[in-house]
């Protein structure tokens, strides 16, 4: 059996706004708590953006491991059938709707990712997931939860998620002491809100092309010259507030300017 594998997004970000390149599945697990009983475009042209992989799946989990499964650390005392136990009962709680799956994942699970995601693995394409654990996830219902079920890194307590991923574009005004601001850029963080604003009001504009602003006036080198192209954007992947403002833009639509430590952002949507 091959261990669990999550693919590695890399999109073409030069301001590393995009926060998680890969999820680590594991990288440390312990005692924890116990879970109580069960009771390439020219400016101004648009790139035609690729149709999303309709054979992708998304999933959470809940790992519980026991001493001497794969990247455990030291000191884990916990046998592979009081393992099985353990997540047999987060799964009895869960579909009982006694407890809410990112929380549990957070308070109990062993893969030490789960305090930053709940759990969230991400959107991955078939046969790149353990064997067992991705047909798991595929005969399951979106929403429902499912195992547990056992791979080299312990037992998982699997929920599947709608894969949401979004085409997301976008213009970058950075300052100076912003994080990874060019060297060449000496404007202060006031001076940068107010272009950003009027790049905002400008998009507002008729005739106005937001491509032909990114070319223009964008601080993200890799990408504005192909109309701020940030590819495919999945939960997980950009800053709260980043994550907010995508994430609720129809087809279309363009954001507000939001802040992030990389600087000021306008986002839009195909």
């Amino acid at each position: 059996m091959t261990p669990p594998r999550v693919p590695i997004r890399q999109l073409p970000v030069a301001t590393g706004l995009v926060l998680a390149a890969a999820i680590n599945l594991l990288a440390s697990c312990g005692q924890g708590d116990e879970p109580g009983d069960p009771d390439a475009a020219a400016p101004g042209r648009r790139a035609a953006p690729a149709a999303p992989d309709t054979s992708e799946i998304a999933a959470s989990h809940i790992l519980v491991a026991w001493t001497g499964a794969r990247d455990c650390p030291r000191g884990l005392q916990r046998t592979r059938d009081e393992a099985e136990q353990r997540a047999r009962r987060i799964a009895v709680l869960l579909r009982s709707g006694r407890g809410e799956f990112g929380e549990m994942a957070r308070q109990y699970s062993d893969d030490a990712t789960a305090d930053r995601n709940g759990g969230y693995l991400g959107v991955f394409r078939r046969g790149q997931m353990d064997p067992a654990f991705e047909s798991l996830v595929g005969s399951l219902a979106i929403g429902q939860v499912g195992g547990p079920v056992a791979t080299p890194y312990g037992w998982h307590v699997v929920r599947r998620e709608q894969v949401r991923k979004v085409r997301i574009h976008h213009l970058l005004i950075s300052y100076r002491k912003a994080a990874q601001a060019a060297p060449n850029v000496k404007r202060d963080r006031d001076e940068a809100a107010r272009i950003a604003q009027a790049l905002r009001a400008k998009i507002d504009q008729e005739g106005a092309d937001p491509c032909v602003l990114a070319a223009q006036f964008s601080d993200d080198p890799q990408n504005r010259r192909v109309c701020g192209d940030l590819g495919w954007i999945e939960p997980g992947l950009l800053e709260p507030a980043a994550e907010e403002a995508v994430f609720a833009l129809v087809p279309g639509d363009v954001s507000p300017v939001v802040e992030s430590v990389y600087g000021f952002h306008i986002f839009w949507r195909d």
